[in-house]
C-alpha cells in the first residue's frame, strides 16, 4: 500500500480522513450484515439464480463465515476483491447479482482510498470475526444483527464514536486507538468529551409520549380528512443527533401510524410498515450534529431502518446536516439588529486598542441594516418544491441532489448566507493589527443591504472561520421549516434530543489526541500544560525524549500545531462570546455558560407556536439560580408542558455518577398547568401518580416569587402541604419587581465574607501565628495591638452549637467537639486559619462601600472624603446645614430647594443618599465633624467608626448541604469571627430578640421541610434561602416572644464567647449547661410550636416527621429518613417524632409556655 503510505506521509490524506473511511467501511459492514440477515435487501421479484449467486458468492454473510475459520487468514487479498465488487454493485445496481441501486453509504466517494488499497485476507477476516463473534465461556456465539434492537444497534453505533485514531509513522507504521497501549481505551469520543451520553431508550419512549404523541392526535383529529398528508407533514428534528437515537425513535412513531391509515387495517403487512418509515424519512426527520461521523452514523442507521426493498437509498443530506447548531443564526431578525458592540470585546492574545478601534467602527446608524426577508421566502418556495422530488431510483436521486446544489450555491442562498455569516464571525476574528482590516462590522454588514462589495481579504477571512467553527444558520439551512411568511411552517413541529451536558471550553485530550499524542496521553492536566509550553517552543519530542532530538533547532511542526491549539482555543472563547453577547440567548446565555442550556433555548424557539419539544438536560434547568430566566420565561407563559426529574442512582447512564439529577423536559403550546414528578429512579415510576403534581404558573410564582424556578415535591402531598406553607408566611425577601417595591421585613442583607481560595493569602495558620510570637488568647491571637479571629468554616458549626467540631493545631486532622469540651463554658473550638481583625471589621462593619472600598485600598484621601460625605449626609437628614458645609468644605447657600448652589448640589445628594441608606446617628457625625476640625487621625478614626458599627455577633447558615442529610437548613449563632462562603451570613437591622426569632424559624422542621422542595444538589444558595417562607416580624405576640426566645437564648447560650448574643436579648447570668437530652426537648419543643404558628394541623405535622406514618409505607416520598434511621439505631425509636408530637400535645392542653 505505497500509495496509501504516500498520501498519509505527505499530508494528502490526514488522520481524520482516513479514520472517516475506515468508520464508512463499517458502516457498509454493520449495514449489510443487518439487512442480509432481515432478508430486506434484494427485490423480492428479483430473478432467483441472481439472488442466489449474490449470497452464495459475493454476500458479506458468506465471508462472515469463512472468518470463523482460520484455514481463510491468508495473506491474499481476494476477499477483499470480493468485497470491492460487491460495494460497486450496490453503488449503482447489478441485475446479475440482483444487487440494487442503492448508492448513498455505497458510492465510490464514500471510500475512495480504501477501495485502491489493498487488505490481506487475514486482517480483514479478523476484523470481520470481531464484528461477528464473540465467546461465552468456550462456546463461540453468532452475534444476531437480525434481531438486534435499536437499543443494541446504538450502543454499537455510539461505541464507534468513542474511538480517537492515532497514527504513528515512526519506525515500523501503526494505527491505532488512544488508549490501545495502556489498555485503557479512549474513554471518550467528540461527543463523550462534550458531555453527551447514548440515551436508554425507555427515556426516548418517554419523550416520544409527550412530544410526539399529543402533535400526531392533534393534527389527525384537526384534519380527519386527509391523514396521510398530514403526517407527512410533520417535521421531527434533532439538533444534537448523534447516531439518530431518537429521530428512528420518532420515524418508527410516525411510520406506524402512516402504514396503519394507508393499509386501512390495525396491523399492516411488513411491506406497507416499510413503506411507509421510507417516506417517513425522506419527509419528516431532519438533524444536525458538530460532527461529521456522527452525522453519517445517523443517515447509516436513518437508511438500514428505512430500507424498502429493491429501493436506493434516500436522498438525505438536506436533512441530516452537519454543524455547530448553536453558532450561527436561527431567526434573520436577528441580523436586523446589527452586530453588538460587545461582540469587540478583547479575547485572548486580542489588541485591546484595535478591539476599541473596531467598537467605534461599529457604531453606525442601526437603520442603515434593512434585512430583506424576500429572499428567505424564495429558498423557502424552493426547498419546498424539491422535497417533493420523487426518489424512485438513482437517476432521480442525482437530480434531486443537483438541483439542492444548484438551490445552495445561487445568488439568494449566498447572498444570505454571507450575510449570517458576516454576523456570526465578528466574534470570531482575532483583533490584532494585522487582521484589523479583515474584522466585519455593520459597515459591511450595510454594505451588503446595499448591494457593495466587502473586501476580498475579509470574505475569505469569513468563509475560512465559517467553515472551521462550522457556523449553521437554521433559516437557511432548512428554509421550507423556517419559511418567515404569513401563514408559514416557522419552525419544527416537534424537536427531540439529549444535546451535550457540558461547558463552552476547548477540549484539550481531544484536540491533541489528532495532532499530538503525546500531549493527549499526559497522565493529568498539570503534566497536559508543562507538555503545551514545551510544544510551543517547538522542544516536546526534545524534552521528552532527547535521545531522538536532532540538534537544537525548534520543531517548525511542533510549533505549527501550537498555533493551531491557539486558535481553537480562541475559537472557543468565540464561542462563549456569542453565545453570551450576539443576543440569540438572552435567556441561557449568561455567566459561565453549559451547553446543555443554550440547547434548551433552541429547542423553545425553533419549534413553531403549534409544536412540542421534548429533551433531556440536567435537573439544574429547573432549579438553578444560573438559568432561572430561562425557567421563569417557559413557566409563566405556559410553555411548560412537562417535567420529569430522576437522580441516576440505578445507573440509567452508567458513565454519569449516581446522583446526578436530569429531567425529561417537554415544551408546547400553552398549558393550564405543568405536570411534575421528582426523585425518580426509572421511567415505570412515572406512572405512579402519587409521584405526579400539577402547578400552575400562580403556583411557581407563588413558591419561587424571585426567580420563578421549580420546586423539586417528591410527592403531589408534599406539593399541597408546601403550597399551604406559602399561603400561610411571606417569602424571606421578595426582590422588587416591575411595579413593586422590594419587601425585606426583617431588614435582611446576605453576605459571604470570604473566599476560600481567592482570599487564601489573608488566613494564617496555627503555626504562622506561633512562629510570628504571636500568642493564643481564648479563640483568638494576638501581638501588642494586632489581633486574629477564627475562620469560623461551615463544617464547625451546626443548629444552636457554635462548637460542632475542631480542628488540632496541626490545621489538617478535624474532628467533632466532645460533650466534655462543649459541657466547658470556657472551652473554643480552633479553627483551620485566623484572620485579621481589621480584615474582619472592613467586612462586617456597617458602613457605605465607598468608605470601606477605600479603607481597603489604605487611600487616606478617599476615605476622608467618603466619612466627610456620609457625615454631611446625616445631618442634613437632621436640616443641620452648617455642620453639613463644614463637612464638605463648601459655604452654605439657598438655591432654591437646593442646599447648595452649582455644581455642590450634587454632592448634597449623593450624602443624603449614603446616609439613607447608611443611617448615622447624631452623636456619630459630630463626632466625625470635631474630628476633621481638630485634624485628627483619619486612620484612628475610621478603626475606631467601624469597629463600633460592626455586628458584635453573626447569624448564618450552612451553604453545604443535601436534601437526604439529617437537616438540610443548619443555621446558628456564632462569635464576631471570620467566615468563608461556605457559612452565609443573614444581617439584619431588626433586635436580638427578633433575630432569635428568626433563628428559631430556620432551624425548625417546618423550615427544614420546605428547603427540602427546593434543593437539588449539595448546596443551599442565597437565592433558596431568599425564597424561604418566613414568618413575619409582625406576627410574633408577646407570648410567642417569651416561649421562643427563651428556648432559643438557652441552645445558643452555653460559650462565654456568645455573651454579647445573650446580652442583646437582655440575659445577663451565666451560659447555660449544655446538656444533650434538655437541648433535644427544647428543639422538639420549638419544632411544635413553630408548625402551630404556620397553621399546620397534627396529621400535616405527622407527615413532615415521617410520611410514612399517615400515607402508608410505600408512599413515594421521605423527608427526615436519615434522621429517623440515625435515631432508631442510636435510641431503638424515633425520638425526634416521638417528642415533637409530644410537645404538641401538650401545647394543645396548655401545659406550655
Amino acid at each position: 500500500n505505497k500509495a496509501l503510505r504516500g498520501a498519509i506521509q505527505s499530508g494528502d490524506l490526514s488522520t481524520d480522513r482516513f479514520f472517516q473511511e475506515l468508520l464508512r467501511l463499517i458502516y457498509r459492514f454493520l449495514f449489510l450484515l443487518t439487512t442480509e440477515d432481515r432478508d430486506i435487501l434484494m427485490d423480492p421479484d428479483a430473478d432467483p439464480e441472481a439472488q442466489s449467486l449474490y449470497r452464495e458468492g459475493y454476500s458479506l454473510s458468506n465471508l462472515r463465515e469463512r472468518a470463523r475459520l482460520r484455514r481463510y487468514w491468508d495473506r491474499h487479498d481476494d476477499a477483499w476483491q470480493q468485497l470491492l465488487i460487491t460495494f460497486a454493485g450496490f453503488a449503482a445496481g447489478q441485475p446479475r447479482l440482483a444487487q440494487p441501486a442503492l448508492g448513498g453509504l455505497f458510492t465510490p466517494d464514500q471510500c475512495p482510498t480504501l477501495e485502491q488499497a489493498q487488505i490481506a485476507n487475514r486482517y480483514l477476516f479478523n476484523a470481520l470475526f470481531k464484528l461477528c463473534y464473540f465467546e461465552a465461556g468456550r462456546v463461540l456465539v453468532r452475534i444476531n444483527y437480525r434481531d438486534m434492537d435499536s437499543e443494541e444497534l446504538g450502543s454499537v453505533y455510539e461505541s464507534l464514536l468513542e474511538l480517537i485514531p492515532q497514527l504513528n509513522v515512526e519506525g515500523q507504521w501503526r494505527f491505532g486507538f488512544m488508549g490501545d497501549e495502556t489498555g485503557e481505551g479512549s474513554g471518550g469520543h467528540a461527543r463523550k468529551l462534550t458531555g453527551s451520553y447514548y440515551t436508554p431508550d425507555s427515556l426516548v419512549q418517554e419523550l416520544i409520549q409527550s412530544a410526539l404523541e399529543p402533535v400526531i392526535k392533534q393534527r389527525l383529529n384537526e384534519n380527519p380528512a386527509s391523514p396521510q398528508e398530514v403526517l407527512l407533514d410533520i417535521r421531527v428534528c434533532d439538533p444534537a443527533c448523534g447516531s439518530g437515537h431518537f429521530l428512528l425513535a420518532a420515524a418508527r412513531r410516525l411510520a406506524a401510524e402512516l402504514a396503519r391509515i394507508e393499509a386501512g387495517a390495525d396491523q399492516p403487512s411488513e411491506a406497507d410498515y416499510r413503506h411507509a418509515l421510507r417516506q417517513i424519512v425522506r419527509h419528516c426527520i431532519y438533524g444536525v450534529d458538530i460532527n461529521p461521523l456522527a452525522v453519517e452514523l445517523c443517515r447509516t442507521a436513518l437508511w438500514l431502518e428505512a430500507i424498502e426493498p429493491g429501493k436506493p437509498l434516500g436522498f438525505l443530506d438536506t436533512h441530516i446536516q452537519v454543524g455547530n447548531s448553536l453558532i450561527g443564526v436561527l431567526d434573520p431578525q436577528l441580523l436586523q439588529q446589527g452586530i453588538p458592540d460587545a461582540a469587540y470585546k478583547p479575547l485572548t492574545g486580542d489588541n485591546k486598542s484595535v478591539a476599541a478601534a473596531l467598537k467605534k467602527r461599529n457604531k453606525i446608524d442601526k437603520q442603515q441594516i434593512q434585512l430583506l426577508k424576500a429572499h428567505n421566502t424564495e429558498l423557502a418556495v424552493c426547498a419546498g418544491g424539491l422535497e417533493e422530488l420523487p426518489e424512485e431510483n438513482l437517476e432521480q436521486i442525482e437530480h434531486k441532489r443537483a438541483a439542492w446544489q444548484e438551490l445552495m450555491q445561487g445568488a439568494a442562498c449566498q447572498d444570505e448566507k454571507l450575510r449570517a455569516n458576516l454576523f456570526t464571525c465578528a466574534f470570531f476574528v482575532p483583533k490584532t493589527e494585522e487582521n484589523a482590516e479583515r474584522v466585519p462590522t455593520n459597515v459591511e454588514l450595510a454594505a451588503l443591504e446595499s448591494g457593495e462589495p466587502i473586501p476580498d481579504a475579509m470574505q475569505e477571512q469569513i468563509a475560512e472561520l465559517a467553515e472551521q467553527n462550522r457556523f449553521f444558520h437554521w433559516f437557511l439551512a432548512f428554509p421550507d421549516v423556517f419559511d418567515d411568511k404569513e401563514g408559514g411552517r416557522s419552525g419544527f413541529d416537534i424537536m427531540l434530543g439529549n444535546p451535550p451536558w457540558e461547558r463552552i471550553k476547548l477540549q484539550e485530550q481531544e484536540f491533541f489526541a489528532f495532532r499530538s499524542p503525546l500531549i493527549a496521553q499526559a497522565r493529568n492536566k498539570a503534566e497536559r500544560s508543562q507538555r503545551i509550553k514545551w510544544l510551543s517552543r517547538g522542544r516536546l519530542m526534545a524534552e521528552l525524549h532527547p535521545e531522538m532530538a536532532v540538534g537544537n533547532e525548534p520543531d517548525v511542526h511542533e510549533i505549527n500545531v501550537y498555533r493551531q491549539f491557539v486558535n481553537a482555543r480562541y475559537s472557543a472563547e468565540g464561542a462563549s462570546a456569542f453565545v453570551r453577547l450576539s443576543g440569540r440567548y438572552p435567556l441561557t446565555g449568561k455567566g459561565d455558560v453549559n451547553l446543555y442550556a443554550l440547547f434548551a433555548e433552541n429547542f423553545l424557539k425553533a419549534v413553531r407556536p403549534s409544536g412540542r419539544s421534548g429533551f433531556i438536560v440536567p435537573t439544574g434547568i429547573a432549579t438553578d439560580d444560573s438559568t432561572k430566566d430561562y425557567f421563569s420565561a417557559i413557566s409563566s407563559g405556559n410553555q411548560l408542558i412537562s417535567l420529569f426529574d430522576f437522580e441516576n442512582r440505578e445507573a440509567i447512564f452508567p458513565g454519569v455518577h449516581r446522583s446526578y439529577k436530569f429531567s425529561l423536559l417537554t415544551l408546547g403550546a400553552p398549558s393550564d398547568a405543568a405536570t411534575l414528578a421528582f426523585f425518580a429512579a426509572q421511567p415505570t415510576q412515572l406512572r405512579d401518580s402519587r409521584r405526579r403534581f400539577h402547578l400552575t404558573a400562580d403556583e411557581f410564582a407563588l413558591i419561587n416569587p424571585n426567580t420563578l424556578t421549580c420546586p423539586v415535591f417528591r410527592s403531589e402531598r408534599d406539593a399541597e402541604l408546601t403550597k399551604k406553607l406559602y399561603r400561610a408566611a411571606p417569602v424571606l425577601v421578595r426582590e422588587a419587581a416591575e411595579e413593586a417595591p422590594e419587601q425585606n421585613p426583617w431588614g435582611i442583607r446576605f453576605q459571604a465574607m470570604f473566599h476560600m481560595s481567592a482570599d487564601s493569602g489573608l488566613f494564617h495558620t496555627y503555626e504562622d501565628l506561633a512562629n510570628a510570637g504571636a500568642t493564643e488568647t481564648g479563640a483568638t491571637w494576638q501581638q501588642t495591638d494586632q489581633r486574629w479571629f477564627p475562620l469560623y468554616e461551615a463544617k464547625m458549626v451546626h443548629q444552636y452549637d457554635h462548637r460542632w467540631a475542631t480542628y488540632e493545631t496541626d490545621g489538617k486532622t478535624s474532628r467533632d467537639c466532645t460533650l466534655a469540651e462543649k459541657q466547658n463554658p470556657e472551652y473554643y473550638n480552633r479553627p483551620r486559619y485566623w484572620v485579621d481583625e481589621w480584615q474582619v471589621t472592613l467586612r462586617t462593619a456597617r458602613a457605605p462601600k465607598p468608605v470601606l472600598n477605600a479603607a481597603k485600598k489604605e487611600d487616606a484621601a478617599k476615605v476622608e472624603i467618603a466619612l466627610r460625605t456620609w457625615a454631611a449626609g446625616a445631618a442634613l437628614l437632621l436640616d443641620d446645614r452648617a455642620t453639613a458645609s463644614k463637612l464638605l468644605k463648601v459655604e452654605s447657600a439657598i438655591h432654591g430647594d437646593d442646599l447648595f448652589a452649582g455644581d455642590q448640589t450634587a454632592v448634597a445628594r449623593e450624602a443624603e443618599e449614603m446616609a439613607t441608606l447608611w443611617p448615622m446617628s447624631e452623636m456619630e457625625y459630630r463626632q466625625l465633624a470635631a474630628h476633621f476640625e481638630a485634624g485628627g487621625d483619619v486612620w484612628l478614626l475610621t478603626r475606631q467608626l467601624l469597629e463600633s458599627r460592626r455586628p458584635k455577633y453573626l447569624l448564618g447558615w450552612r451553604d453545604i448541604c443535601r436534601n437526604t442529610d439529617v437537616r438540610t437548613l443548619i443555621a446558628s449563632i456564632t462569635p464576631l469571627s471570620a467566615v468563608p462562603g461556605d457559612f452565609a451570613l443573614i444581617h439584619s437591622t431588626l433586635s436580638g430578640i427578633n433575630k432569635a426569632c428568626l433563628l428559631g424559624n430556620l432551624d425548625s422542621l417546618v423550615s427544614d421541610y420546605i428547603a427540602r422542595q427546593k434543593v437539588s444538589g449539595a448546596h443551599l444558595k442565597m437565592f433558596h434561602m431568599r425564597q424561604l417562607p418566613i414568618l413575619h416580624p409582625e406576627s410574633y405576640d408577646q407570648d410567642n416572644i417569651n416561649y421562643i426566645v427563651h428556648r432559643v437564648i438557652e441552645l445558643i447560650y452555653t460559650s462565654h464567647n456568645l455573651k454579647p448574643f445573650a446580652e442583646d436579648l437582655g440575659y445577663d447570668g451565666e451560659p447555660f449547661p449544655f446538656d444533650p437530652d434538655r437541648r433535644h426537648q427544647l428543639k422538639c419543643e420549638l419544632d411544635a410550636y413553630y408548625a402551630k404558628l404556620y397553621g399546620l394541623s397534627r396529621d400535616e405535622l405527622c407527615y413532615i416527621l415521617d410520611p410514612a406514618d399517615v400515607m402508608g409505607e410505600d408512599y413515594p416520598s421521605e423527608t427526615f429518613r436519615v434522621l429517623k434511621n440515625k435515631e432508631l439505631k442510636e435510641f431503638g425509636e424515633y425520638r425526634t417524632r416521638r417528642l415533637v408530637l409530644d410537645a404538641w400535645d401538650k401545647l394543645e392542653r396548655g401545659e406550655l409556655a
